[in-house]
């Protein structure tokens, strides 16, 4: 009989222990928790970020230190192996853009687009780990996709580092597929065996301070990089000295070498720092939301192209470049429909967008106030339906600018049909369109 009071006793404890426990665990769930209220309240009280100080960035440990998660942002991802992360895009307190030089046969061929950069947060071993993903396109992949990141059609390399500015690794991918892995290194020896090929390669990252362009209004910090076999890299001799920029010479902040492992097999899945993969990195926070009359707004597309919207009070929308051109150029514009009670989330266009499945509202006419002639449309779409938009067809900002030119040196022609054509096609008509680059 004792040793069953006994037992009994035993037994009792340790389901008291068990549920104890267990509902400690209920309790505290912020120790595994993705929800990005949490991981926002524990990586600001975590101090794993470094301090962003004033003055000249040139050891790895301040690289990261200028950049600000995105909580708003915050999407729940998939890693390789299937397991939850939250990833957060990154983007810099001090506007710094990326140069690539995409030129071949000697042509130079620059392109300007943000730094692809995103914070992952994972679980590993029952706490939250965080790294930082860069993804870097190869130079084919950006001279056929101008800078946009398809995971699907995906060439080039992920990075991984921690916010020491210390690499990690990363992986190699080829058309959407990982072919390979990368990993730090210290020494600038080859390596080959059976399973892979593997390179040693240094790149350097350069940084130079641009101030005087006419419509900049704060200095902007560009960044670019040189790549090098082995344990050297090359000065970058482009991107300045060409009367657009003002400014500094190129300066070395840091380099890093790693091996490039190409698999023979199957090379698996990668850790969970390098979260979903490459994916696109879009900083698009929203319009403000409380605009005043003449207030410009510019959004800037994943691939490095903006377009700037001004807000018009009477139409309570934002204008789209065009229409704030044709207006400054004396057309008038005059409303011929009925607004929506709530035009505050709406744009303002000159010409049908090329959308699929969306009719635009007509609620005005574009006038030459001299002629009496009318010009174009007003037509409206929703900001997201155009964000959408431009970021699908990254040559409407450059289509725009020459679309400005035609209506305003030759309000008889046909521009919106121009403007059109040269959103779907890549370029100027300019045997059907006037020839509007030698029109002053």
């Amino acid at each position: 009989m004792k040793k069953f009071l006994l037992s009994a006793a035993l037994l009792v404890i340790t389901c008291i222990a068990a549920c104890t426990k267990l509902n400690d665990e209920i309790l505290d769930p912020g120790a595994t928790s993705l929800d990005p209220a949490a991981v926002k309240t524990w990586f600001e009280s975590s101090g794993i970020k470094p301090d962003n100080k004033p003055g000249n960035k040139r050891g790895k440990g301040d690289r990261f230190s200028n950049l600000e998660p995105m909580w708003n942002l915050a999407k729940t991802e998939r890693t390789k192996a299937g397991a939850e992360c939250l990833e957060i895009p990154l983007k810099y307190v001090n506007e710094t853009k990326w140069m690539t030089n995409l030129g071949k046969s000697g042509v130079k061929d620059l392109q300007i687009s943000p730094p692809k950069l995103c914070m992952v947060v994972y679980v590993e071993k029952g706490e939250k780990v965080t790294t930082i993903k860069e993804i870097r396109a190869s130079d084919e992949y950006n001279r056929k996709y101008r800078g946009r990141i398809f995971k699907e059609k995906f060439s080039g390399k992920v990075f991984v580092w921690n916010w020491s500015g210390d690499l990690i690794g990363g992986s190699l991918y080829d058309n959407g597929k990982r072919i390979g892995s990368i990993s730090p290194v210290k020494s600038d020896k080859n390596a080959r065996t059976t399973e892979r090929i593997c390179t040693t390669n240094t790149t350097c990252v350069w940084s130079a301070v641009c101030f005087d362009h006419p419509a900049m209004e704060y200095p902007i910090i560009y960044e670019t990089s040189t790549i090098g076999v082995g344990s050297a890299c090359s000065y970058p001799e482009y991107g300045h000295g060409d009367g657009m920029f003002g400014c500094t010479p190129w300066q070395q902040t840091y380099s890093y070498s790693y091996t490039d492992c190409i698999e023979i097999g199957d090379p698996g899945n990668p850790g969970g720092g390098e979260g979903s993969g490459p994916g696109e990195v879009d900083t698009f926070e929203g319009f403000p939301t409380s605009p005043v009359d003449g207030q410009r707004f510019t959004y800037t597309n994943p691939n490095g192209n903006s377009t700037t919207f001004t807000y018009n009070a009477r139409f309570r929308l934002w204008m789209m470049p065009e229409v704030t051109a044709l207006k400054n150029q004396g057309f008038e514009l005059q409303q011929i429909g009925t607004m929506p009670p709530h035009s505050n989330d709406k744009i303002l266009t000159a010409s049908v967008l090329t959308i699929a499945l969306v009719d635009p509202t007509q609620i005005g006419k574009v006038v030459l106030v001299t002629t009496g002639v009318i010009f174009a449309g007003l037509y409206i779409y929703n900001q997201l339906t155009v964000i959408d938009y431009l970021r699908e067809n990254p040559n409407t900002e450059h289509c725009i600018s020459l679309y400005t030119k035609c209506a305003t040196n030759t309000p008889s022609s046909p521009c919106s049909t121009c403007l059109q054509f040269c959103n779907t096609q890549g370029y100027w008509d300019f045997n059907n369109c006037p020839n509007v680059n030698l029109v002053q």
